[in-house]
């Protein structure tokens, strides 16, 4: 895989996902720096909100007209068999028009890339280059009794319910109750993990993100809803993404999100595709604020910052 990619294997730091299914493969985006990703990113027009002190950033024009061209034809070839939803319990309670990937079709497209996510993965080598820190893909999948959790997951949407909205509400993670993979302590002496619990982005600590990509139909337009919703703990929404072609969202994977509900006319046939890729962004140094170094970066060339506390 010449994709400026190195695998690893990491190890598991909570006993509920000892299944045999379970994978503990990890990979690093080797810090590149790419000309291509930092003109992209600042041409890019960005967005960055605040949710409760956490970050969240919108990136529109990253990706070019005819990568989004590219990801449709990519669309027509890839299998989606596998009944999704965040929560598994939930699987069966709603109807539910959505679909994801298997393994094997997710191994060959994360493995053999098409060329936006090539930029993609360029992206974050040149962040990691930048910042001095190591980006990594999670363990790429995790299997348990109640819940599997995938590192990158492909989700094929057609509607989504009222009801569907309310019930899928999640976070990709909950560092401060603990995550169940070792994360190496890069800037100690000795070969150890960070503790399995911490304040996502503390300084010297791990930032867990999780980066977001769509993709849609010709005829899909953002006004036909299946956006993402992103909501205070306490369940109250607090912003909304609008589902637009190729956008790029990135944003701290411990905020509380889900797809909002569809307003779809009758007889239209549209569907909306996001690419999740969940990530960990890992300092150097125990100094090291990766939380304002990554804000301090991405929005360094942005004229006017469109910030919003909540």
């Amino acid at each position: 895989m010449d994709l400026n990619i190195e695998k690893d294997k990491t190890v598991l730091t909570h006993a509920n996902y000892q299944d045999r299914q379970s994978i503990l493969t990890t990979f690093r985006f080797k810090p590149c720096l790419s000309e291509s990703s930092i003109e992209r990113l600042n041409q890019a027009s960005k967005k960055h909100i605040s949710i409760e002190g956490k970050d969240l950033y919108v990136l529109d024009g990253f990706f070019l007209d005819l990568e989004g061209d590219e990801m449709r034809l990519v669309c027509k070839n890839l299998d989606f068999e596998v009944p999704v939803c965040a929560k598994t319990e939930n699987i069966g309670k709603f109807a539910f028009k959505s679909r994801s990937m298997n393994n094997r079709g997710r191994w060959q497209l994360f493995s053999q890339p098409p060329n936006p996510f090539r930029e993609f993965y360029q992206l974050l080598g040149t962040l990691a280059c930048h910042l001095d820190i190591e980006i990594a893909l999670h363990p790429w999948f995790l299997r348990g009794e109640v819940s599997s959790l995938p590192a990158f997951v492909v989700n094929y949407h057609e509607g989504m319910s009222a009801e569907d909205e309310y019930g899928d509400k999640h976070c990709d993670y909950e560092p401060e109750k603990g995550v169940c993979f070792g994360i190496p302590n890069l800037y100690s002496k000795e070969k150890e993990l960070h503790k399995s619990n911490f304040v996502n982005g503390a300084v010297g600590k791990p930032l867990l993100v999780t980066a977001m990509l769509y993709s849609t139909s010709h005829e899909y337009d953002p006004k036909y809803g299946m956006g993402t919703a992103f909501y205070e703990n306490g369940g109250k929404k607090v912003f909304s993404s609008d589902c637009i072609d190729m956008r790029l969202v990135l944003f701290e994977g411990d905020i509380l999100h889900g797809v909002e509900k569809s307003d779809i006319p009758e007889g239209l046939d549209v569907w909306r595709i996001s690419y999740v890729f969940k990530l960990t962004m890992n300092p150097s140094h125990s100094s090291q604020d990766i939380k304002a170094e990554l804000k301090k970066l991405i929005l360094k060339h942005t004229e006017i910052n469109s910030k919003t506390n909540f």
